[in-house]
């Protein structure tokens, strides 16, 4: 393949392809892809959040299991990188300082 070179306003740039081009952006099913960093640290805090599960399923400890899936769960709604980091630190933080 080759890569070509557009002008655009005066500068050139290399195309890019577009997601989902075909949809248009007032259609319900349109799937925005977000960023790579989340897509990252979403599967970081399911794996974490899977260990939990297991862990708080094979010992019988609810604070664990819940985490584990609260974790699994969480990346799915959090859009913004730093508030998924956040979040994600605090509910990995929490079976250590929460004892049942």
């Amino acid at each position: 393949l080759t890569s070509r070179i557009y002008p655009v306003h005066g500068e050139l740039v290399e195309p890019h392809i577009e997601f989902f081009s075909s949809l248009s952006d007032d259609d319900p099913y349109m799937i925005e892809l977000g960023s790579t960093a989340i897509l990252l640290w979403g599967l970081l805090f399911g794996s974490i959040g899977f260990g939990f599960f297991i862990y708080g399923k094979k010992q019988k400890a609810i604070v664990p299991l819940i985490t584990g899936i609260v974790l699994c769960v969480v990346p799915y709604f959090i859009a913004n990188v730093y508030v998924l980091v956040g979040v994600g630190v605090v509910l990995m933080a929490i079976p250590y300082f929460v004892r049942i």
